[in-house]
């Protein structure tokens, strides 16, 4: 196996990736619409069938109407394992449905989070599988339908089919202004607050009333406090929401919070410091209730996530491509594997622009570019290397480059 037998398979399967790409985009899989969950993923099981790759549906616990994705061609371990999700922020309502090309970029919903990433993962096992012979790949597909709501039904079938693999490989889109893949990404924990207080006439008898607004503005001021650039910690109350009227001393008040940090002593740190000073009371009668969820833990970036990451720049610099790596504030399911410490790379799906947004983008030659990459990356992870055997490598497993 060599650069130019991935190059040779890249072009032989170029019309093909496009016109997959443009179907599965063209389905929308917002994440509240079963039904488009439901065809995009017969599209994905459709495909696979085609290329042998027999993917299992594995049901949503508390949606029977919808499922996830699941393959692998190895049941023992070790191996490698692919992460992405085909469920979208773009509801049906919206006119941004459908994929179009323009000035060198493909622009619709989903194509940068995260459909073409799954079509450079779905390519790049296609060209690994190709160019070496082997039809077993030590690797297990998670692709899942609930990422954008939080993956809180997959975050389980995560833990209990990637637990033991050498390394994960998740295929979330990444910029075009730094084309730079995630090594690290830091952890999310949700709060909601709320107080309760005492209405009063603003103007007969406020001092009979006890003010929730002003309670909850005590606690915001010292919460933003807590935001540590340096230790990558922010605090951040974005909604409010209390009293009735101007002239109604308010009795009622509630605020939601989003906390960011690096690591699970970041972690700790700051649940006590915001704890502490949700439970303090401000206001004499006010009387508060929280709660702070973590929802995503922080992607960190290990040695041997370190290792991938130069594995990774190695495969781009033999292919003549730029490679890059920086840390993100924003959670993915990275960050689940990566909490079972698991080895994790984001980003590795094609470069582009606008998540979320109606202008969402991928630049069109980056789709084959990551697909080249991530070939060689994981046939440089799972191939005999001089003098020292690889930890993905199975029996039978045996190719050289």
């Amino acid at each position: 196996m060599n650069i130019q037998t991935i190059e040779n398979l890249v072009e032989k399967y170029k019309t093909e990736i496009f016109a997959f790409l443009k179907e599965i985009v063209n389905l929308n899989s917002f994440s509240k619409n079963d039904a488009g969950l439901i065809q995009i993923a017969n599209a994905i099981i459709d495909w696979g069938k085609s290329h042998g790759f027999e993917f299992d549906k594995i049901k949503h616990s508390t949606n029977a109407n919808i499922f996830h994705l699941y393959w692998e061609s190895r049941k023992q371990t070790p191996f490698l394992a692919l992460l992405g999700h085909f469920d979208t922020v773009h509801s049906p309502e919206t006119p941004f449905q459908k994929l179009k090309e323009q000035d060198g970029k493909l622009i619709g919903p989903g194509v940068m989070d995260m459909k073409g990433g799954l079509v450079v993962a779905l390519y790049a096992l296609v060209v690994l599988r190709e160019a070496s012979g082997q039809k077993e790949l030590p690797v297990r597909v998670i692709f899942n339908c609930d990422e954008e709501v939080g993956s809180v039904d997959s975050k389980k079938l995560i833990d209990d089919k990637l637990r033991q693999a050498q390394g994960a490989l998740v295929f979330e889109g990444r910029y075009a202004s730094d084309n730079a893949i995630i090594t690290a990404r830091r952890g999310i924990i949700m709060g909601r607050v709320t107080v309760a207080g005492k209405a009063a006439h603003a103007g007969e008898n406020p001092a009979e009333g006890v003010n929730a607004v002003l309670e909850m503005s005590e606690k915001i001021v010292r919460l933003n406090r807590l935001n540590d650039k340096q230790a990558g910690t922010t605090v951040s109350v974005n909604t409010i929401s209390g009293g009735e009227a101007a002239n109604i001393i308010a009795d009622h008040c509630t605020a939601e919070i989003d906390i960011r940090f690096a690591d699970s002593d970041r972690e700790r740190e700051i649940v006590d410091r915001v704890s502490q000073i949700l439970r303090r009371q401000f206001v004499p009668g006010s009387r508060i209730t929280y709660d702070l969820k973590t929802v995503r833990p922080a992607m960190v970036c290990t040695p041997a996530a370190a290792e991938l990451r130069d594995l990774y720049f190695e495969s781009a610099r033999e292919l003549g491509l730029p490679a890059a790596a920086r840390s993100a504030g924003g959670g993915s399911d990275a960050n689940l594997v990566s909490a079972l410490g698991v080895p994790a790379l984001d980003s590795l799906g094609p470069a582009g622009g606008n998540p979320h947004r109606t202008d969402e983008y991928v630049i069109k030659s980056s789709v084959l570019d990551s697909i080249k990459v991530c070939s060689l990356f994981m046939a440089k992870l799972c191939a005999k290397q001089p003098g020292k055997e690889s930890e993905l490598i199975g029996p039978g497993f045996d190719f050289t480059l």
